[in-house]
């Protein structure tokens, strides 16, 4: 029937050649092969007319139709290192009374902990994405999570307050390269129909990380002092900077510019990818894509007012990692091991909203089985209505907390 989804869904082609094994994938971005050589492409070889390179039919370097398993695999490290970031960016905020005491310092400044993390979050992503799509993935992924392991483990050794904060900026703005480069390697691996479950394994583990970390974090800053929170935090992203080392270019246009490069040093002809022609300079790309985010963000309504929304609720549930420890162990009496929990709920709410936006992408596809035949995607505001639901329940929830938060209230 042409409203079937077979007719709707434009998944790529099964591989028809031996699958490349997963070392040569991580060392070599073009893939070489003879069917690459001996393949026909379109143009004449000339500075005028190069020939443009183009995925094979079936090529197993294709990320659209990599094997599944590498494909999960990739998705999984990505999103543990995501994990590592957001678990960073909240877990030394339980150690704040140890941080007070050892640097005699006022709460307000050590809280600026947390605030300078998140804040290098807004100015990691705007230097990461347009290098990313100069350079690739690859290269500026194992480059930020290297240094933000730099950074997270000469916290260990600071000596004053302002080292640690320093420190912490540093390696909250190099690892926020998760949040721009991870969620593209995700989107190159998965077309738009199959791509909602490969994000919400993604995203739904990563947002679980601020709500753990002062859990964890809370007990074993009692125990063993502010030190072995901030090595914690230098191990858990550590191991993350070693799975990123085995996830391979996922970005197309690189991965077409190294295979031309590789043709045109081999043949002595002019190779160019088809999707980057390679006109642009170095400097025209990374100011294009600067640029780009900006123009979308203030002559688009949508994405204008979207974007607002996010950064009320991603600020407000940062500045709750303040609120808890005031109400619960100030107001209520908690001890600052226990205090952590009153984290549980938050985390608890993650799974809850992962397992919703799971059932709601079947609705999802339902809206695209409806749709003409050839329409792979959906108009945005489909993935719109679980959202409505929260923006009713957020405010609700807010005032519930401000409301009890009398010691008289249970």
């Amino acid at each position: 029937m042409a409203n079937s989804a077979d007719t709707k869904s434009a998944s790529p082609p099964k591989p028809s050649y031996p699958p490349i094994p997963l070392w040569k994938l991580v060392i070599f971005q073009s893939a070489f092969t003879p069917e690459v050589l001996d393949h026909t492409y379109p143009g004449s070889g000339t500075l005028d007319d190069p020939y443009r390179v183009e995925w094979l039919p079936n090529d197993t370097r294709n990320p659209l139709i990599m094997p599944t398993w590498i494909k999960w695999m990739i998705t999984i490290i990505q999103a543990f290192a995501f994990l590592s970031i957001t678990f960073a960016s909240s877990a030394l905020s339980a150690a704040d009374p140890q941080l007070e005491q050892r640097f005699a310092v006022s709460s307000t400044l050590v809280i600026a902990d947390t605030s300078l993390f998140v804040l290098a979050f807004a100015i990691g992503p705007a230097i990461w994405a347009p290098l990313s799509e100069l350079y690739g993935r690859q290269v500026v992924c194992i480059l930020t999570y290297a240094l933000t392991t730099l950074f997270s483990g000469a916290v260990v050794a600071s000596t004053d307050i302002a080292s640690v904060l320093v420190l912490r900026f540093f390696a909250g703005a190099f690892g926020a390269s998760a949040i721009t480069n991870s969620g593209g390697v995700v989107s190159d691996m998965f077309d738009a129909r199959d791509r909602a479950v490969a994000m919400l394994a993604f995203i739904g583990a990563p947002f679980l990380g601020p709500s753990i970390a002062p859990i964890a974090c809370s007990y074993l800053a009692v125990a063993a002092g502010w030190q072995w929170v901030a090595g914690l935090i230098a191990v858990f992203v550590g191991v993350a900077f070693v799975g990123v080392l085995f996830v391979p270019e996922t970005y197309p246009p690189v991965l077409l510019r190294q295979r031309a490069r590789k043709l045109s040093k081999l043949t002595g002809k002019v190779y160019k990818s088809k999707l980057d022609d390679g006109t642009k300079s170095p400097k025209a790309v990374i100011r294009i894509a600067m640029v780009r985010p900006w123009a979308l963000l203030t002559r688009d309504p949508i994405v204008m007012l979207l974007s607002l929304y996010m950064a009320i609720i991603y600020g407000t549930m940062y500045m709750e990692f303040a609120a808890f420890p005031i109400v619960f162990v100030g107001s209520r009496g908690w001890t600052q091991a226990n205090s952590g929990l009153s984290f549980v709920g938050m985390g608890i709410g993650q799974i809850i909203g992962v397992i919703i936006s799971y059932l709601d992408n079947m609705r999802y596809k339902r809206v695209i089985d409806r749709l003409p035949a050839g329409t792979t995607v959906a108009p945005p505001e489909a993935r719109l209505f679980p959202s409505l639901i929260g923006a009713v329940l957020l405010p609700i929830s807010l005032f519930e907390f401000a409301w009890t938060n009398y010691p008289s209230i249970h």
